[in-house]
């Protein structure tokens, strides 16, 4: 393998969660829901079998003449959703505003695995927008039913039934958000500005100094010179020491000049638990680099954290050959990074510009896309940085990466079955039953 190849997988592991994935088998839940943030309103829609929310939960299939209305029913279901699934934008409680409500009759239809006839309601609602917000807390508290005979046969031992994994849009573009009993808030932050990003300023610590007493050491060459040329009897010449002493001793302080001490080690400008905090903040800056869609903006969030020939690879390595691979395959994307353990060594008590080493054990959350189903994904890695002062800023100069792991998300433990995602993709194409 090529070196351009090795560092390629080395990146790939670091920016992006695998892009392998499990096959699950198939449910149909008949809960669907799909979110939208645009300029004047964060949109909500639910497509869900009408026995699953209790507001329609009256309704009969072969009862076709007397379907309940947005105007019978509106307040009732806002009220529910405002209970169950509120939001908060920018910390303040916003309530929903209906806008439809459709009823669709699904006859012989699948729900977990058995056929039957029920009406499956789509609504529409959604939360007005004044300015755009710096934070959206969502919470989701709508979930699958589950029937008297359980789940056990219908899903993986790994699968949430419950769970809603979902793709968001927002201004256009798609990010990943994650519902389930255990968590049920998802709390959106908007993008920060590429100016704002982090950045590790080198604060130069003074080379250690001595005060150098210039006029005492003149004052006592002076004496000394005249000593030497004078003829002066021995009990004048104790005089004069004695007077040139004292005017020494009274300017030590008043004429001295600071010398570096050579001799000395030079201060380290950070102390290791600053080091280990300070390359924390820039590995945060290279994932959420990928965040930004315009190239620009990309290479100059890595540029805050990431030196050199390195900053080079990783953009071109990892943005042109990974975070483009949208069209027709697979989309991966990072949803959270999560320090386990950092600890930095320098490399040179001596140099400090030598920077740092840095052992780091980390997990990304992330979530990958294909065939318009969505699969969460964790991996943990465990590798050797080195941090180092570049110009007036500190960044990361090289990476080791030791060992990935991917974990099930929800032990969170070692998973070693894995497969080509684009048979998952095949299995589940057929599951959304929305029409």
């Amino acid at each position: 393998m090529s070196r351009s190849s090795r560092t390629l997988l080395v990146f790939a592991a670091l920016v992006l969660p695998a892009l392998s994935a499990r096959a699950h088998k198939p449910l149909q839940t008949n809960l669907y829901l799909d979110i939208e943030l645009t300029e004047t309103a964060l949109q909500y829609e639910l497509w869900i079998g009408s026995f699953l929310f209790p507001p329609l939960d009256d309704i009969e299939f072969a009862d076709k003449e007397n379907r309940p209305t947005l105007e019978e029913r509106g307040e009732a279901i806002a009220a529910h959703i405002d209970q169950h699934c509120p939001v908060k934008i920018d910390g303040l409680h916003v309530k929903p505003v209906m806008d439809s409500l459709v009823h669709k009759d699904m006859e012989q239809a699948f729900h977990l695995g058995e056929l039957t006839d029920f009406v499956m309601a789509r609504m529409k609602w959604h939360y007005p927008v004044k300015a755009k917000p710096e934070q959206i807390s969502m919470t989701w508290g709508v979930w699958l039913q589950e029937p008297d005979y359980g789940f056990e046969g219908l899903v993986d031992p790994d699968q949430d039934p419950k769970e809603l994994d979902l793709i968001i849009t927002v201004y256009g573009k798609q990010e990943y958000a994650r519902f389930a009993p255990s968590e049920p808030e998802f709390v959106w932050h908007a993008k920060v500005d590429v100016d704002d990003l982090f950045v590790a300023d080198v604060n130069p610590i003074p080379d250690p100094v001595f005060p150098l007493p210039v006029g005492s050491i003149l004052i006592g060459a002076a004496g000394v010179g005249i000593l030497l040329v004078s003829k002066i009897p021995k009990m004048g010449r104790l005089g004069i020491v004695a007077v040139a002493a004292v005017a020494a001793f009274l300017t030590t302080n008043v004429m001295s000049v600071d010398v570096p001490k050579f001799w000395a080690p030079k201060a380290p400008t950070l102390q290791p638990q600053a080091a280990a905090e300070t390359f924390v903040k820039l590995q945060q800056n290279v994932y959420r680099a990928f965040d930004y869609e315009n190239e620009e903006d990309i290479y100059d969030a890595l540029a805050q954290s990431v030196d050199g020939v390195l900053l080079d690879k990783i953009y071109t390595e990892i943005y042109q050959s990974l975070i483009l691979r949208d069209e027709g395959g697979a989309v991966s994307k990072v949803q959270k990074v999560h320090v386990l353990d950092g600890n930095a060594e320098a490399i040179d008590e001596n140099d400090p510009d030598a920077g740092y080493s840095i052992d780091c054990r980390w997990r990304v959350h992330g979530f990958v896309k294909h065939y318009e189903h969505v699969h969460t994904r964790v991996n943990e890695y465990e590798a050797r940085y080195t941090m180092a002062p570049r110009g007036d800023r500190w960044k990361i100069t090289n990476v080791t990466v030791n060992e990935q792991t991917r974990l099930d998300p929800k032990t969170l433990k070692p998973v070693n079955d894995v497969i080509d995602p684009e048979s998952e993709g095949a299995a589940d194409a057929s599951v959304d039953q929305r029409g």
